[in-house]
């Protein structure tokens, strides 16, 4: 069973655990629109049910924690941080505390 940090829910675990899936075991970044992410997550796999707009709150949140790096500033593509490809499970105790305080903190 993954070990989830308090602050993330499902919205936010949804689109990390996409994001991973991406990646695959090569570990190379894809950089993703909310767009997209919205599009894969709600309206082709049926993971979320939820709008864009929630999406895009989710994936700022995400990016502010820290579990996501934002490409560019006026089109925003994001890939995961070196912390969001080992969030869950390979999260010392320390740093899983300072993510569960950055996110209590937005």
């Amino acid at each position: 069973m993954r070990r989830w940090v308090p602050g993330m829910d499902e919205i936010d675990n949804a689109i990390v655990e996409f994001l991973q899936e991406l990646e695959g075991a090569d570990g190379e970044p894809v950089a993703q629109s909310p767009a997209l992410i919205y599009r894969n997550l709600v309206e082709i796999r049926g993971v979320l049910d939820c709008a864009g707009n929630t999406i895009s709150r989710h994936l700022k949140k995400l990016w502010q924690a820290g579990l996501l790096e934002r490409l560019e500033e006026d089109s925003a593509h994001y890939v995961l941080t070196d912390l969001g490809r080992r969030y869950p499970d390979d999260l010392p105790d320390e740093e899983r505390a300072d993510l569960e305080q950055r996110l209590d903190s937005l």
